[in-house]
């Protein structure tokens, strides 16, 4: 029970801390993404909990990005065992809103991104 208790209470500490991700402006706060990240993949994605890639990090994004969004969608929505949940635990997400966070992280770790086909 005690370690439950502690692993909750790091994610609602990295959850409810200040974003200081490299190239966190005002403008990505405006990102039709950034809103289902702050809510549901801030916990393990900005600071690589579990083997989670980290945004900001160019390296972990670069070969998940080759595969494309759309993959990368279809990972999200099954989840990845044995830490990342169907749709990153956020259930009632939308397909979209899950891409648009995929789509956020992806433009927040990568310089330039590989176009889709």
């Amino acid at each position: 029970m005690t370690r439950a208790l502690c692993w909750l209470c790091m994610i609602g500490l990295v959850a409810c801390s200040e974003s200081g991700e490299p190239g966190a402006t005002a403008e990505s706060a405006n990102h039709p993404g950034a809103g289902t990240y702050e809510m549901f993949c801030i916990a393990c994605h900005k600071l690589g909990i579990s083997g989670a890639p980290r945004i900001g990090s160019a390296e972990a994004w670069e070969e998940l990005a080759s595969t494309g969004v759309e993959r990368l969608l279809a990972r999200t929505i099954e989840g990845i065992p044995p830490a990342m949940p169907a749709k990153g635990g956020c259930l009632r997400c939308s397909d979209e809103q899950l891409k648009a966070a995929i789509d956020y992280m992806l433009d927040q770790s990568l310089v330039s991104r590989p176009s889709e086909e």
